[in-house]
């Protein structure tokens, strides 16, 4: 079965859009918050989502469009445009809590990266940061506790109970600064297109985070083609081609996938490949009804492609050369990425 398709068309596997994806966010300005109301948006006053005013930075190799394409730049630009010339903060610190899909960061004394961002935001950082399989329990923990809670908490994937009442209940409402017209004072966070703020959502009609950007298709693989060039694996592969080229590339300790505790052990890692099998991304929409994908009969064959992947993937390699280096799999994060 062949499954090519290119950056535009792989939009179409979005779904329902927005509707049908999680956008992870930053709460800012977490403290005292308003209460009560309730956390649906039904009859509630809605905030305006920001107006999205884009950068004029440097030209993109191929730019993007209101659909959700992102500009893709093939090279670092030559040309880069400084979008805020004002000093940002007043020397004070600013605590936030993040999380990690990696090895933490060296401490900011021995981190010339961070003493940068130090130096050109003009405040002092001090950053928590939370390695991914613990970022659960480190996240109701500080749900359930009444002290004080860091200047920005980001909010993943994670279903926490309660998330929606504690982020009203704990953290400020900034519809007032970024709703409308008024994110225009911020050139950084009018950039953001309006599919990832409604991605992130309004919890009681208002507006109590910052989304951290992601492609509308969600969660992608990146591959290392080099690494696969070598090994003589086609750029056009079907679902065994695929199987069969990471069973190549694994050996001598080196994966064809990179693994992590929580990326591929749950719903997340289905939306990696369900894709590739004409599941819809989370949910698909006709007319007024909603269908998850795990109800629908191409999930099935996606738990079953699952099963026998992993049956084969815990299978011994056979003794050969050693694998060239591969990528690991990640999401498309800036982080994220993350």
């Amino acid at each position: 079965m062949d499954h090519r398709i290119d950056r535009r068309s792989l939009l179409r596997l979005a779904g329902v859009g927005t509707l049908g994806l999680t956008f992870p966010s930053l709460l800012s300005a977490c403290g005292a918050g308003p209460s009560g109301g309730g956390v649906s948006n039904a009859g509630k006053d809605l905030a305006p989502w920001p107006t999205h005013v884009p950068l004029p930075g440097p030209s993109p190799d191929a730019p993007g469009d209101d659909s959700g394409v992102q500009p893709l730049f093939l090279h670092y630009p030559d040309r880069v445009v400084q979008s805020v010339h004002d000093p940002v903060g007043d020397g004070s610190d600013v605590t936030v809590m993040v999380v990690s899909y990696g090895a933490p960061p060296k401490p900011v004394e021995d981190n010339r990266y961070w003493q940068a961002i130090n130096a050109a935001l003009g405040v002092n950082l001090k950053v928590t940061v939370v390695p991914d399989p613990e970022y659960g329990q480190k996240m109701a923990t500080l749900m359930a506790s009444t002290g004080d809670l860091p200047d920005m908490i980001m909010f993943t994937n994670l279903a926490l109970p309660h998330a929606a009442e504690f982020v009203q209940a704990r953290c400020a409402d900034s519809s007032e600064f970024v709703g409308g017209d008024a994110v225009k004072a911020f050139p950084n966070l009018a950039n953001l297109p309006t599919y990832a703020w409604k991605g992130m959502g309004r919890i009681g009609g208002k507006l109590h985070g910052i989304p951290l950007e992601r492609p509308m298709p969600a969660n992608s693989l990146f591959v290392n083609r080099t690494a696969m060039d070598a090994a003589g694996i086609p750029k056009d592969w079907t679902t065994e081609q695929y199987l069969d080229a990471m069973k190549e590339l694994t050996a001598d300790r080196k994966w064809g996938v990179g693994w992590f505790k929580t990326l591929f052990g749950g719903l997340g890692g289905i939306t990696y490949h369900a894709g590739s099998l004409g599941a819809p991304n989370t949910w698909s929409v006709d007319g007024d009804e909603f269908t998850s994908t795990l109800t629908t009969p191409r999930s099935s064959r996606l738990w079953r492609s699952c099963a026998h992947w992993s049956k084969r993937a815990r299978t011994t390699p056979t003794a050969s050369p050693p694998a060239p280096p591969t990528c690991r799999a990640t999401s498309t994060t800036a982080p994220s990425p993350p």
